[in-house]
């Protein structure tokens, strides 16, 4: 992903975070939102994995993380590799669990 990509990203916010593969989604949303309520420290990068992501939905499948934003736009992190969130994202992920 370019740089400008990245930016546009952070302008617009998250909306559903799921896992898995084409055809076979779990909604993941709460589990990372969870997550990054209870750190407090910043995150850079969160590591896409089945712990991570509250199990494995397709064993022996290549999965991966995909990020929805409300512009309808999406980025798909593979299994085992970070995802950057923007400090937007973190935050407002961390908000949805005050409530």
């Amino acid at each position: 992903m370019s740089e400008q990509e990245e930016e546009v990203k952070a302008v617009s916010p998250v909306v559903q975070i799921l896992y898995g593969t084409e055809g076979r989604w779990k909604d993941v949303t709460q589990q990372v939102a969870s997550i990054l309520y209870q750190t407090l420290n910043p995150i850079l990068e969160f590591p896409v994995t089945n712990t991570t992501m509250g199990g494995d939905p397709l064993p022996g499948v290549l999965k991966f993380c995909r990020v929805v934003y409300k512009d309808q736009t999406s980025i798909d992190i593979p299994e085992n590799r970070p995802w950057k969130p923007s400090p937007n994202d973190v935050n407002r992920l961390r908000a949805t669990m005050e409530h």
